[in-house]
């Protein structure tokens, strides 16, 4: 099981990224992951971040 802030790896791509949610509904959990490494100066509109929404299994952590 991951906590929030982990760092993980989404296995099928290799994503990188920290869970930022969790959500537990009919006995599974789901991983909200953000990509967002945090580096970059603005926050505006133009700059784009991907969210990944994972099951457990498809998680290791970095």
């Amino acid at each position: 099981m991951f906590r929030i802030d982990d760092t993980v790896r989404i296995k099928k791509s290799g994503v990188v990224g920290t869970i930022i949610d969790i959500n537990c509904a009919a006995g599974a959990y789901t991983y909200v992951v953000d990509t967002d490494s945090g580096e970059d100066d603005e926050d505006t509109f133009g700059s784009m971040t991907a969210v990944f929404c994972c099951a457990e299994e498809e998680l290791e952590k970095v």
